[in-house]
């Protein structure tokens, strides 16, 4: 049996030390107590599994607090980094490189210009090309350098990460983890199926046989213009999909997909 910690939407800010405006405090003193009482099962945690939203504005001091905290998660569950695994949210979009009248903001409304999957994939595959550093992926230089010790980052080569986790589950199963960032095209003009995932950050998820694979994406589906080819790879490939943005603790149960969101909690699973 495996468990993993799950934290969405964290949202830190410079703010958030600990002072009379820092309102999130007595939340996360809560959450660290109840850490701090081991699973039922009286096993130990395995990771630490963040959808999203680290940081408010996508900045370095943000992301400096968020580390903060975790250190005392990992005080309490032995974790660290390198059991740690994240996806970017819109709030950690650095949006001083997208704003209207930006070359990246154009390039976002490019995109978004048809609902075609070929054209996101030309449009796309072009921008990356032409200056991978300087177009889609300058809003997210902060967040990954935050995210390189975990190995998440989001790259030009890797819009999306897959990882096998090191600790088997029972009769033999691995399971293997898959960051896909729905946040490539976000920006001021966010709302519900204007965002994109896109086929070409699912590659690697595939059916083999061994393998339970568990995908980690901000957006839930209702917030992407490919929301119909996610769920459907999702219900093909993933049995367990875990999601943020909408502030809203729930699990939903989609035939054989569980969609656990913007959960604070230990999540136990077993094959």
């Amino acid at each position: 049996m495996l468990t993993l910690i799950h934290f969405s939407d964290i949202h830190f800010a410079p703010g958030d030390n600990g002072s009379q405006f820092d309102l999130n405090e007595r939340i996360r003193r809560e959450l660290l107590a109840n850490l701090a009482n081991l699973p039922a099962n009286s096993s130990n945690y395995d990771a630490v599994l963040v959808t999203g939203d680290i940081a408010y504005h996508g900045r370095k001091d943000e992301y400096e607090t968020a580390r903060h905290f975790l250190d005392e998660v990992y005080s309490i569950t032995g974790l660290s980094m390198k059991e740690t695994y994240v996806v970017p949210g819109n709030h950690d979009v650095d949006r001083a490189y997208v704003q209207p009248g930006f070359p990246l903001w154009d390039s976002h409304e490019a995109i978004r210009a048809k609902a075609d999957p070929i054209h996101w994939k030309d449009t796309i595959q072009k921008q990356l090309k032409k200056d991978p550093l300087q177009t889609l992926l300058a809003p997210f230089r902060t967040f990954n350098y935050f995210a390189q010790e975990c190995g998440c980052q989001t790259t030009a080569d890797k819009l999306a990460w897959s990882l096998l986790f090191p600790k088997p589950l029972e009769l033999g199963f691995l399971l293997r983890l898959h960051g896909l960032n729905s946040a490539l095209i976000s920006d001021a003009a966010d709302a519900p199926a204007k965002l994109l995932v896109s086929e070409f950050q699912t590659t690697d998820l595939g059916n083999t046989p061994s393998e339970i694979n568990l995908v980690m994406c901000h957006h839930p589906p209702d917030w992407l213009m490919d929301k119909a080819e996610v769920r459907q790879m999702l219900r093909r490939c993933a049995p367990i999909a875990l999601f943020g943005h909408e502030h809203s603790a729930r699990v939903q149960r989609d035939d054989k997909l569980i969609l656990p969101r913007d959960s604070g909690e230990a999540m136990a699973m077993e094959s």
